[in-house]
């Protein structure tokens, strides 16, 4: 068996394992100039990822006083909206939603990591 065969199938398996719901968000921002408002709309994509533990970074904002709860979701690039991810998207689980601060995709696994922190 090929290597990047072996390696899909190996994922594969993995994220059958340990895969949960998750709802990828992709939002739209509208500026009213004249009106001076902000409008956000969002569409929702329901997902099976790969979600690591919750590491908790201390907030800079609060000279560390406080912290963001950062975590890690794996997601197959292919579930994925055309055009997705972009920072300015969301993901939300367990009624928590949680901003992208990075991505990273692998093009060898076909899996992209989301680097989130809770809003």
């Amino acid at each position: 068996m090929p290597l990047s065969q072996q390696i899909q199938t190996d994922v594969d398996v993995m994220l059958s394992d340990w895969q949960r719901p998750v709802t990828y968000r992709v939002v739209s921002t509208e500026r009213d100039v004249a009106q001076q408002q902000l409008t956000e709309s969002f569409t929702d994509v329901e997902l099976q990822g790969m979600v690591g533990p919750v590491v908790h970074e201390a907030d800079r904002r609060t000279a560390g006083q406080a912290s963001n709860a950062e975590l890690e979701v794996l997601l197959r690039e292919s579930d994925l909206p055309a055009d997705a991810p972009h920072l300015t998207d969301r993901v939300v689980m367990d009624g928590e939603e949680y901003q992208l601060r990075d991505f990273q995709p692998d093009a060898r696994t076909g899996l992209v990591s989301l680097t989130v922190v809770r809003r």
